[in-house]
């Protein structure tokens, strides 16, 4: 199965080189990949580049998300293992799918080529700051940390989160560029 939303470009041979990979490690059960993020006009906003083998998922997922959402391409056994997207999540069903992978022993990877590029619309930041939105992560990656025993730190992170989500858009736009 593999995942993009609409107003992203993948690269011509993006599911070539995914399908192709999942075939020769077919211990992996999802593999994204890195992405181009763009603004509303195609300019290039940031090179974004992941964890490339699961051990390093792992490490990363403690702290934030291992995967690009729209890079995804999951084999049929990630959703036997850990079962379908969550209905009961305000915002950040991936995150909760991907613990619920960890969780139940998925393999992640991310190969190491920019394949997607991925638009960020004039109204990005505003869509994900406010008490809402912060408050909804907040108790997302606590409920992350408690499936996955991840403890005090992963909480330090969940708080610096929170916090950060309550900042105006153009506060978010510099740490969302210049500190990931």
């Amino acid at each position: 199965v593999a995942r993009m939303d609409a107003d992203d470009v993948s690269y011509l041979d993006r599911f070539f080189k995914q399908v192709s990979f999942l075939y020769n490690n077919p211990e992996i059960d999802c593999l994204g990949t890195w992405a181009i993020e763009i603004d509303e006009e195609s300019n290039e906003y940031f090179r974004k580049e992941m964890p490339i083998i699961h051990k390093d998922c792992s490490e990363m997922f403690k702290v934030r998300d291992c995967l690009i959402h729209p890079t995804v391409m999951f084999r049929k056994s990630y959703f036997e293992k850990a079962g379908l997207y969550p209905l009961d999540t305000y915002f950040g069903e991936d995150t909760i799918m991907w613990a619920k992978g960890f969780y139940n022993g998925c393999v992640f990877a991310n190969l190491p080529e920019f394949l997607l590029y991925f638009r960020m619309d004039k109204d990005f930041f505003d869509r994900r700051k406010g008490w809402n939105h912060a408050k909804s992560i907040f108790i997302l990656r606590r409920r992350v940390n408690r499936l996955l025993g991840y403890g005090f730190k992963a909480d330090f992170y969940a708080v610096l989160y929170f916090l950060i989500k309550l900042m105006p858009s153009s506060i978010l736009n510099i740490i969302y560029k210049n500190f990931r």
